[in-house]
């Protein structure tokens, strides 16, 4: 199983869709944060809709507001485009049936082209999410706002870890 799914990665890393759909995810990437975040925050003069634009792109709200983002632009971009473009090729191809007739069974043919689009789809998803949380960084330095996971007036990230203690059940004495 390990020779077809690496494979499988050569052959989806020759092609060029997943590098496109990777570079539209980027710039969805960006035109949430830069656009719909920062740009929004220094232009608005309403406050509270300037708040609503620094929580776009400030830390910690960008994370929740990128996989937001991510899980619906994402899915729809990334996952279903490529996924089918790569089902479709194959079929027309006809890698599936030079596949099945070299001994090589329906299910383990359709597990090893699972499993690597989902790797694919997997490694591109969080490779948006990680530049997304490089650029909120920048916008958040460029707008003069903390960098930090801490809520304002919130309890700190050790506090909640303390907080959830005694939900966990046998305290010590």
């Amino acid at each position: 199983m390990n020779l077809t799914i690496n494979a499988e990665m050569l052959k989806v890393g020759k092609r060029w869709m997943p590098y496109i759909l990777f570079v539209l995810l980027v710039a969805g990437v960006a035109v949430v944060v830069w656009l719909f975040g920062y740009v929004a925050y220094k232009e608005d003069q309403n406050f509270q809709e300037g708040q609503k634009a620094l929580r776009t792109f400030a830390y910690p709200w960008t994370i929740t507001a990128l996989l937001d983002n991510g899980q619906f632009w994402g899915t729809i971009i990334f996952v279903a485009i490529f996924t089918s473009s790569t089902m479709a090729t194959e079929y027309s191809w006809g890698t599936v049936r030079q596949a099945i007739v070299r001994g090589q069974s329906r299910a383990a043919y359709l597990a090893t082209k699972l499993l690597g689009t989902t790797i694919i789809c997997a490694a591109a998803l969080l490779g948006a999410l990680g530049v997304g949380l490089l650029f909120s960084a920048w916008a958040s330095a460029a707008a003069g706002q903390p960098i930090t996971l801490d809520v304002a007036d919130g309890p700190s990230v050790p506090e909640l870890g303390l907080s959830a203690w005694p939900s966990l059940g046998d305290q010590p004495r």
